[in-house]
């Protein structure tokens, strides 16, 4: 009986070990989750139609080359097909982060990732591939009003590539890095949204704190638009994270936070607050009804609206950007000491809207 049961274990235990092994390194990445969710439901359907006419015949066992054949004819059907059928997808799969979609309409093409339809990673004009269509984009200039001799940019979130393609644009002179999570990622926007690595930006394929750790590089600007979804993962928006970053400025060097939020901007007060604890400068532009820029730095002197518009004339000078509108989107905010600071230990960043 103890040898009985030792055997069954060990079977279970290594099925359950072979199971959970090809699954996530074979299954998902080449068929994707909701296409295995479809087969597994299709056998389960197969397996109960079969014991129920076994029970009508009076046989008591299916042959194993129909039960065989029912299995691999699935597997041909559902990996064949593309698991949204919609007309307008360019692209989709299951990454190891995501579920990866890319759409086109008449204008534009999108990645969006994990079904969620109301929300792009990436938007970019067919017409004009070095143009997003999601407004932030515009506002990302910004940062060189206050440093206008800024040359070496890091970009932490590459989606499709835009900001590194509109910095390219502004100045093919920029020494720009990436940092991506997903190298579907960047597979992706090297082949829908014209993304060229090497050229519009150096790019590591790793997650944004162990790279930050890790670099040698100093930068003169960094642009955290890291999205998962909506939101921003709670990891990078901590006060740790903040001292990490604040350490591979150069002197004078920013930190300008693309900050989405759909639920009434809770996540801002909270982010702001964390990020007066490591820079001495924090300025908010209120640039859309659930968009803002925040931009914190180090500087010797405190930033004001004559300073950045002095510098703002700089940039005009130098690249022939007109920054004088968007620099009227300045916004004064006051942290309320209920407010908490985001830390690695705590960072409640699911009731703001931020996510892990």
């Amino acid at each position: 009986m103890g040898n009985v049961s030792g055997t069954v274990y060990s079977i279970s235990t290594a099925g359950s070990i072979v199971g959970t092994l090809f699954t996530a390194f074979y299954l998902i990445p080449s068929m994707g989750i909701k296409t295995i969710g479809f087969l597994i439901g299709g056998c389960l359907l197969v397996l109960s139609l079969s014991t129920f006419l076994l029970g009508k015949t009076g046989k008591k066992r299916l042959k194993p080359r129909y039960a065989a054949a029912c299995f691999f004819f699935l597997v041909v059907l559902f990996n064949g097909r593309d698991s949204f059928d919609r007309t307008d997808a360019l692209y989709e799969k299951d990454s190891l982060y995501y579920h990866i979609i890319v759409m086109e309409d008449h204008c534009c093409r999108y990645l969006k990732f994990d079904f969620d339809m109301r929300h792009f990673q990436s938007a970019m004009y067919l017409d004009l591939p070095y143009n997003s269509r999601l407004a932030y984009a515009d506002y990302i200039p910004l940062s060189f009003a206050f440093n206008p001799t800024a040359n070496d940019i890091l970009v932490i979130g590459l989606g499709g590539g835009s900001l590194p393609k509109m910095l390219y644009r502004i100045n093919p002179g920029f020494n720009v890095d990436a940092v991506e999570l997903d190298t579907e990622v960047v597979k992706i926007a090297e082949k829908y949204f014209y993304f060229k690595e090497g050229v519009h930006a150096n790019v590591f394929v790793n997650d944004a704190r162990i790279f930050v750790k890790k670099t040698r590089n100093k930068y003169d600007i960094i642009i955290l638009d890291a999205y998962k979804s909506e939101f921003i993962p709670y990891h990078l928006l901590t006060r740790e994270y903040f001292e990490e970053l604040s350490a591979i400025l150069n002197d004078g060097g920013l930190l300008l936070l693309n900050m989405y939020d759909p639920h009434n901007r809770q996540i801002n007060k909270p982010v702001i607050k964390t990020l007066r604890t490591v820079f001495n400068d924090t300025v908010l532009f209120d640039i859309l009804p659930d968009a803002d820029i925040i931009v914190a730095g180090n500087s010797k002197h405190k930033t004001t609206l004559e300073s950045l518009k002095i510098g703002a004339g700089t940039v005009k000078n130098k690249y022939g950007l007109d920054l004088g509108e968007k620099l009227n989107k300045w916004k004064a905010v006051r942290i309320g000491k209920d407010i908490p600071i985001f830390t690695d230990d705590y960072s409640p960043g699911s009731l703001y809207g931020s996510t892990g």
